[in-house]
């Protein structure tokens, strides 16, 4: 038994929470009859179990809640994102014809969902006859490597050359008018975290026509991020223009300026079609009922046709960010069509036209509600009600490569030579959170130089880095770094000493989101020192000298090279002496002795150690009659 207070002032709220629990009885003499029927202790029963319900709920937070903390932490509330992929015609078309952005293509003889074009392209009766990469070397053709399955090339060069161009020629004639061309880059490796819409004009294509001349074409949309990853680059041909009458057409892509990143191209090759896996449907057979919160349910599997095996998936909204995705609903008013707004019509005056929208997690219904006329505008009865919606099966929209598929409305077959992916469901709340704390730890500032060597060896393939270090308080050139708190990341790029400014450049703008304010990174090449290596080695009995001689030129390539096997892992700027390189002929297979070993500088003096400044590298320039080898004999 407890005493209380006299006054609810005096009140022990953990008092108050045991007697709500059950677990004291309620003693309070100055005011109570100890009875339930008396207020005092009905009011102190009531103000018991409120604080064991709120403390209960502090730590169940409500749907809205969690959302809302996710929004906080730069994750928003989303729906299904569609897989994507690349369609191409099984034969070259004879005839030239245009496909409608939003045209379906369903595939045949497979369970697969269907898929849309994302972009307007028109269908040409176009050959692609030859590809070439022009150059300050000249040029050179790659149309064998092109038509090859897993060959590559790069089309710019290694690294991208100035004025570098890849030249395509297409033969076929071309019906006047707007034409809008599209072309398909298959890359080798993958694309990262490239931004399409950040990468757009990267790659400019220019038509040549048969004089020389070249004009600047128009390019709504590149998804392969500058050739980066594979995906569909899309040029407008202006109507009328250079290519009316012509038979044979040239193609001009050229890398802008400082575009230093270098793809490699397996294939590029014409009339590829954009495609995501979506359904976009238009129901107009709905109507008001003048009710307050009209509420519209509908199953959108069944919209599908009876030949689509889309019963057994779960089709949810696609991601708003779409385009054209988000649900349009338009309701009759005075003979017209009005377009009304998604917002929460609890939220909404009486003058406002507004609709809530919700679905189930099996996609089983998509649901809208409507004002009630004090909270919203109320439909009115008969009222049209037209809805645009846009639906995907997210995750299980993901299908394997060379499907075959028909274009609606035409007989032509179409194939995805790779997958079609990247489909995500609709995000439960608890994938918001985990997508926020992923966010948070992967995009977090820099901390530590080990975080930043790893982003940068974490980059698209087409950086082509070849290995990252950090060198902390310390800027190459200067004694002194103009700020303290900065840090250089020496890194370079596959194919020794092709790191350009621009290059750098590119890779301090990928980087530079996570630096820490009030720090400073520094982007630069490591410096390679040149040496040669004079050896004299005795053979073990047995072997050809000249064998071991190649051994041990072997040796020290891998050991004093960047891009050798052993020399990609040795730290910057260890210094190379003499007894070191002694050491690792001694160690080679097959060598019984070392008559001589002399370690020149780049100057051809010979030196006992060459020191190496904090960025700098050895580069082994052997000449062919440094390393030589001699017979062994058994005396």
């Amino acid at each position: 038994m407890i005493s209380l207070a006299s006054s609810l002032d005096d009140l022990d709220f953990d008092a108050l929470l045991a007697i709500g629990r059950g677990r004291l009885p309620i003693l309070a003499p100055t005011w109570t009859d100890y009875n339930y029927h008396d207020p005092g202790i009905t009011l102190l029963d009531l103000l018991a179990w409120i604080g064991d319900t709120q403390i209960y709920a502090l730590g169940r937070d409500r749907r809205d809640e969690r959302l809302a903390m996710a929004a906080l932490l730069g994750v928003p509330r989303r729906g299904a994102i569609p897989a994507r992929g690349i369609l191409y015609p099984d034969v070259p078309s004879e005839a030239q014809y245009v496909v409608p952005a939003g045209t379906p293509l369903l595939p045949a003889g497979d369970a697969a969902p269907r898929v849309e074009t994302v972009r307007r392209v028109t269908v040409v009766p176009l050959t692609l006859v030859t590809v070439t990469a022009e150059g300050p070397g000249g040029p050179v053709d790659h149309t064998a490597v092109n038509r090859q399955a897993r060959a590559s090339y790069a089309p710019f060069g290694e690294p991208p050359a100035p004025g570098a161009a890849l030249v395509l020629r297409l033969d076929g004639p071309l019906q006047p008018g707007s034409i809008r061309l599209s072309l398909g880059a298959d890359i080798d490796g993958g694309g990262g975290g490239s931004d399409p819409a950040a990468s757009l004009g990267r790659v400019r294509l220019y038509y040549r026509d048969a004089d020389g001349r070249e004009t600047r074409l128009a390019c709504p949309l590149d998804t392969s991020a500058a050739m980066q990853r594979s995906g569909v680059i899309i040029v407008d041909l202006p109507a009328g223009g250079p290519q009316e009458g012509a038979l044979q057409h040239r193609l001009v892509l050229r890398p802008a300026p400082d575009a230093a990143l270098m793809p490699r191209l397996r294939r590029i090759d014409l009339n590829a079609l954009p495609v995501a896996q979506r359904a976009h449907f238009r129901i107009d057979d709905r109507s008001g009922s003048g009710r307050p919160a009209q509420r519209l349910a509908i199953d959108p599997r069944a919209q599908f046709g009876s030949d689509e095996p889309a019963a057994e998936r779960a089709w949810q909204l696609v991601e708003p960010g779409e385009a054209a995705a988000a649900p349009a609903v338009s309701v009759e008013e005075g003979g017209k069509l009005v377009r009304w707004q998604q917002a929460d019509p609890d939220e909404a005056g009486p003058d406002a036209r507004v609709y809530d929208i919700s679905e189930k997690p099996d996609g089983g219904e998509i649901a809208l509600r409507f004002g009630n006329g004090v909270n919203g505008v109320r439909v009115a009865a008969g009222a049209a009600i037209v809805l645009d919606l846009m639906v995907s099966c997210g995750a299980q929209g993901n299908v394997m490569g060379r499907l075959g598929w028909t274009l609606a409305g035409r007989r032509s077959g179409w194939q995805n030579r790779q997958p079609i992916q990247g489909g995500q469901d609709g995000p439960t709340v608890v994938d918001l959170l985990a997508q926020a704390r992923r966010a948070l730890r992967d995009q977090r500032s820099f901390t530590a130089s080990r975080q930043i060597a790893a982003a940068a060896l974490a980059l698209p393939d087409s950086f082509g880095i070849g290995r990252a270090e950090v060198e902390e308080g310390w800027e190459p050139g200067r004694r002194r770094p103009r700020l303290a708190a900065t840090r250089t990341l020496v890194v370079s790029r596959r194919g020794s000493g092709t790191e350009t400014a621009d290059w750098c450049r590119s890779v301090a703008r990928a980087l530079a989101p996570r630096v820490p304010l009030g720090e400073r990174l520094v982007v630069a090449p490591p410096r390679l020192r040149r040496l040669r290596v004079q050896a004299r080695v005795v053979a073990r009995v047995g072997l050809q000298p000249e064998d071991v001689a190649e051994a041990v030129r072997l040796e020290l390539a891998a050991r004093l090279t960047p891009e050798g096997s052993r020399g990609r892992t040795g730290p910057l700027g260890r210094a190379v002496s003499a007894g070191t390189v002694r050491g690792w002929i001694r160690r080679v297979d097959g060598v019984a002795g070392l008559r001589s070993l002399a370690l020149l500088d780049e100057a051809g003096a010979a030196v006992d150690q060459l020191a190496l400044r904090r960025d700098e590298l050895p580069l082994l320039v052997p000449e062919p009659d440094d390393v030589t080898a001699e017979a062994g004999s058994r005396a």
